[in-house]
């Protein structure tokens, strides 16, 4: 309750945005910087993305993955938009090549 309460406060007065965050494991640890940099890339091409952020994982080995796509958007409308661009399809024809075990969350913060 306590948690909610100050999340609420931080966030009072602010609009809600989106995060859509995406992590996968490389089928080979030497793609990690072109999966990176093709990540990265949307942000030039999907004006939906408000903001973006592609990570390697530093710690190997356990149940950790290896590679962090972090999106936010202003609304779930344009999360959609951007999910349906046609430069983001393109991006989920190449990661497969390269990656495996995807999860996912989107939540408003």
């Amino acid at each position: 309750m306590i948690r909610k309460f100050q999340f609420d406060q931080f966030n009072k007065g602010r609009k809600k945005l989106v995060k859509h965050i995406v992590m996968w494991n490389l089928k080979d640890e030497k793609d990690g910087d072109a999966v990176k940099n093709k990540l990265l890339s949307m942000s030039k091409e999907i004006e939906e993305i408000k903001n973006i952020q592609v990570g390697l994982n530093v710690k190997t080995g356990g149940t950790t993955h290896d590679v962090i796509l972090i999106t936010e958007h202003d609304s779930f409308d344009n999360l959609q938009k951007y999910q349906d661009h046609p430069y983001h399809l393109e991006i989920k024809k190449f990661i497969p090549k390269y990656c495996k075990d995807r999860v996912c969350v989107d939540f408003e913060f």
